[in-house]
């Protein structure tokens, strides 16, 4: 990112002098103001107060006083003063100077003392993520852009980190006081939870530069979205929409009124997109009937092509892996009861009704089901190989399970689960201290920054020699990649299965009106080549993915293939294995 201002030119004023807008949205814009002159000027200062509200939001400690107005109130009154005023392009100017001194009396911000001086926010030993230079645009005047860059140079570092609240431990949440009046959502409110949220991924995440599109860009596409927001079910769907712009798998959204989107019932049944087909990979239902590996077809009259494109526009994914693994987790969804499927093998087709009214199983995930988290691989030697389930076994199991491991000539661990957080208590003994990566986490006490990436270690001494399988797929996520980056420092190991998620290091959370959740990646996490995990994840040493053959006949391939691989490993040792 440049680290000096300037100055937007004069003739883009009714281009919200925004970076890097692309012709076509600017020749779009300019054409609205032909249709809407001041729709166009509102939509601008719309603009501007979503950029100085959440400016001053997370550098302005909070006033004290009493009777003062909330934050979220300051921003409710600001929005319906726009929105109710008619003015033109001309005087919207001097209206924007007008909310930006209005802003910062409400939120009692200090006359400056100083200047800033021109490198202010440019910090040794930091990483600027957010850009700043908008403070120079040419829509403010003189005095409103001293005193705007004033703010940060009065209270950098943050004392108090005021836009945090405590939720459970190691929680940090950004909660957005709601309109404790209100069941149903509004134009005010709505705009507020796109200028809540936008601000929270601009000072908070690492990671806008893999947003489908440029940042301020996309706030200038989804104001008139939100703000024609009719319904609770249209505004968490705008929201979903919104949130898959940012081609995050941490970027979760979950709310009451989710149902009214998604259906409150669930199929009991579980997919899997394989290619271009939704396949059926569990059934909870239809005992008599040997559903798995069907292809879907159409459920409840739609086609499952439109479906499919439907929930597309609904999912943050890091990578295409992913998005079809979260596609077919809302294809369960329903809004009936009872569901109709029409399913097809290639030979015949079944149209099923199938009962949703009763819960069904949360499981998401392909993968043995033993009861404990370890057993001996079948086919082989007892005491040969060993299946590690890595989400099952605790933190108090790992010395048994090195004990278990002793003398064996290899182990597979599976991280196709969430695993518990036991990473470096396993990897003490697989390898000597080395260097995995390294993280670059957002800093309280400077919002819009990173601090340097710090290296990742692990490993105490190695005392097991064997051979090493781990097995990964797009449900390897966040501490499962974490595991398996570590993980590939083993001598003598191999990763199988194909592309993990994507989404590694630290989230927050921040609750909306509405009770609206959303949680987004706020930590960087860097290979050894200091490579960005994100979007990426875990490439595969051998690729392999399920088959619909495979389905049907009730296999684990990705687990068969590490099977076969550790013994290729074993043999091709070139004397047998014995402890070292």
């Amino acid at each position: 990112m440049p680290n000096h201002y300037y100055r937007c030119r004069p003739f883009l004023f009714f281009f919200l002098c925004i970076i890097s807008l692309p012709y076509s949205k600017a020749h779009a814009f300019a054409g609205e103001q032909h249709k809407a002159n001041d729709d166009v000027s509102k939509r601008q200062e719309l603009f501007y107060l979503c950029k100085v509200w959440g400016y001053l939001n997370y550098y302005q400690p909070p006033i004290v006083a009493q009777g003062a107005l909330s934050r979220e109130d300051v921003l409710r009154n600001s929005i319906e003063k726009i929105l109710s005023s008619s003015l033109t392009a001309t005087t919207r100017s001097s209206s924007i100077n007008s909310m930006v001194m209005s802003l910062l009396k409400d939120f009692g911000v200090p006359p400056a003392t100083a200047s800033v001086k021109q490198n202010f926010w440019d910090r040794p030993g930091m990483i600027r993520h957010t850009d700043f230079r908008w403070l120079q645009d040419s829509v403010f005047d003189n005095e409103t852009q001293t005193k705007l860059e004033a703010v940060a140079a009065m209270s950098l570092p943050l004392q108090s980190f005021h836009y945090l609240e405590k939720g459970q431990p190691n929680e940090r949440i950004i909660a957005v006081k709601p309109d404790m009046l209100r069941t149903s959502i509004t134009k005010t409110e709505s705009l507020l939870s796109l200028f809540a949220l936008w601000n929270a991924v601009n000072y908070l995440s690492p990671h806008k530069e893999l947003c489908a599109g440029n940042w301020d860009t996309l706030l200038v596409e989804y104001i008139p979205q939100f703000q024609a927001v009719a319904t609770n079910a249209d505004y968490v769907r705008l929201v979903m929409k919104f949130c898959s712009r940012w081609n995050d798998s941490h970027a979760v959204i979950s709310s009451p009124a989710m149902e009214s989107v998604l259906g409150k019932y669930t199929i009991p049944l579980r997919f899997v997109i394989l290619d271009s087909s939704v396949v059926v990979q569990e059934t909870f239902c239809c005992d008599s009937l040997n559903l798995k590996g069907w292809i879907v077809e159409e459920i409840n009259g739609t086609p499952i092509d439109s479906l499919v494109q439907s929930y597309s526009a609904l999912v943050s994914a890091s990578n295409n892996a992913v998005r079809k693994r979260e596609i077919a987790r809302k294809l369960r969804y329903s809004k009936q009861s009872e569901s109709l499927a029409v399913l097809s093998n290639g030979k015949e087709k079944q149209r099923l009704t199938i009962d949703c009214s009763q819960p069904s199983t949360s499981a998401t995930q392909q993968g043995n089901q033993q009861t404990t988290y370890y057993q001996f691989i079948e086919n082989q030697d007892k005491d040969t190989l060993v299946y590690v389930d890595l989400s099952r076994a605790q933190k108090n199991d790992v010395p048994t399970m090195f004990r278990i491991l002793a003398g064996k000539a290899g182990v597979i661990f599976d991280l196709r689960k969430y695993p518990n957080f036991i990473m470096y208590d396993v990897m003490q003994q697989l390898v000597h201290p080395t260097s995995f990566g390294s993280i670059s986490a957002f800093m309280l006490q400077f919002p819009g920054y990173h601090s340097v990436p710090a290296p990742l270690s692990c490993g105490k001494k190695q005392e097991y020699f064997g051979n090493v399988v781990v097995l990964v797929n797009e449900w390897t996520q966040s501490r499962g990649e974490f595991t398996a980056q570590a993980m590939r420092t083993i001598p003598n190991m191999k990763i199988v299965g194909s592309q993990t998620a994507g989404a590694d290091g630290d989230i927050i959370k921040i609750v909306l009106p509405m009770n609206v959740t959303v949680h987004f990646t706020v930590a960087a996490v860097f290979d050894r080549t200091m490579k960005s995990m994100q979007g990426v994840g875990i490439l595969p040493d051998v690729e392999v993915h399920p088959t619909i053959a495979g389905i049907r006949a009730g296999r684990d391939e990705v687990l068969e293939k590490g099977i076969e691989v550790l013994q290729q490993l074993i043999k091709q040792e070139a004397k047998p294995f014995k402890d070292k």
